[in-house]
């Protein structure tokens, strides 16, 4: 968790620096096109017994749709690293993730989000020293998502964003589910 911390409070550090020079407001009806990627900490909700926290990445595109100077819509596609570290190993799970965040801007250079996500496994693998092991869980995920944001949306942005997942990922008995802290630099690739 520590390193967590600290690259986050790195990336907040550096967007802070890239929108001194301006006052990071996003001009009403404006479109901004970018990429994004930084760590994933993810882990399992319900009833996974025996796990724990693991780090993980995520990458991808986004664009920003300003409806006005205080609301955008933001749909995202990105390739996300996570999973869950098991006794003796680690169950790493590879998904494309598209969320749909809406952006609250109360404030120039601040923004709240929240949206729903959808997320398909590209593959999974279980790493593991003591036993031989599979994952036979669903191959899709869905859920909420929400953060915060800071910087200037014509150049970069620093994002942190939990993820609840809402969709069981267990074919057996009981209830898994995907949870997963994200820390993101965005950066503005294009702006019309």
């Amino acid at each position: 968790m520590k390193k967590f911390y600290t690259a986050f409070l790195l990336l907040l550090f550096l967007a802070g620096k890239g929108f001194s020079q301006s006052s990071g407001a996003a001009p009403a009806q404006a479109k901004y096109f970018g990429v994004k990627a930084g760590a994933n900490l993810s882990n399992f909700t319900g009833d996974a017994e025996g796990t724990s926290t693991q780090a993980g990445f995520h990458g991808g595109l986004y664009a920003l749709y300003m409806e006005s100077q205080h609301f955008g819509i933001q749909p995202e596609v990105y390739y996300s690293a996570q999973g869950a570290a098991i006794e003796n190993g680690h169950l790493r799970l590879h998904y494309v993730t598209v969320p749909i965040m809406l952006k609250v801007f109360p404030a120039p250079a601040f923004s709240v989000q929240a949206g729903p996500y959808a997320a398909l496994l590209l593959s999974s693998k279980v790493e593991t020293d003591s036993y031989p092991a599979q994952y036979n869980g669903n191959g899709q995920d869905f859920g909420l998502a929400y953060g915060l944001s800071f910087g200037n949306e014509s150049k970069f942005t620093v994002s942190a964003r939990h993820q609840i997942g809402l969709f069981n990922l267990n074919d057996e008995e009981g209830k898994i589910k995907n949870q997963v802290f994200q820390v993101s630099l965005g950066l503005c690739i294009s702006r019309k």
